[in-house]
């Protein structure tokens, strides 16, 4: 925070949902930066999405694990997403930095820091990571195109003759 703090003072990171670990809140306290965040603990559902409506980014999953449900409706609703997480983190696709979200190294936090300042400040690319992460989870993960895909792979091994178990 501090190194995007330096680029943008008017930056406010917004935590929505429990805290489990509330030492980020004390290391930012320490770093002097508490005074941009701002934890708003567990909201109902139907309220996440003013908070995503508000936001200019989302930075989640950035311990390496993967992009979970709460990134993947961040970019169902156009909210552009940084996040630490492979090329292929997804069976059968390759992600793209840039265009679906902006993948960062883990534990790199200079370019963590750069990828968010970027995305502050480069609207176009902003705008275009937003709409790839809307169209990769409409085409890829809505009911309907998990659906498309099951009836796909149904039909394929139809085809062949084999049988799902």
């Amino acid at each position: 925070m501090p190194r995007i703090i330096d680029k943008r003072s008017d930056v406010a990171v917004v935590v929505v949902g429990i805290v489990y670990d509330e030492r980020f809140l004390r290391r930012a306290e320490e770093l002097g930066v508490d005074d941009h965040l701002f934890a708003i603990g567990g909201v109902p559902k139907e309220v996440v999405p003013d908070y995503l409506a508000a936001a200019q980014l989302e930075a989640h999953d950035l311990q390496g694990y993967g992009l979970g449900t709460a990134s993947l409706e961040t970019m169902a609703a156009g909210v552009p997403v940084v996040a630490t997480v492979r090329d292929d983190n997804f069976l059968g696709m390759q992600l793209h930095s840039g265009k679906e979200l902006v993948m960062v190294p883990e534990r790199d936090p200079a370019a963590l820091a750069s990828a968010i300042v970027e995305l502050l400040d480069n609207q176009e690319l902003a705008t275009r990571v937003g709409l790839g992460g809307r169209r990769l989870v409409e085409e890829r993960f809505t009911l309907d195109a998990v659906t498309r895909q099951h009836l796909e792979l149904y039909e394929r091994l139809a085809a062949e003759g084999a049988a799902p178990r």
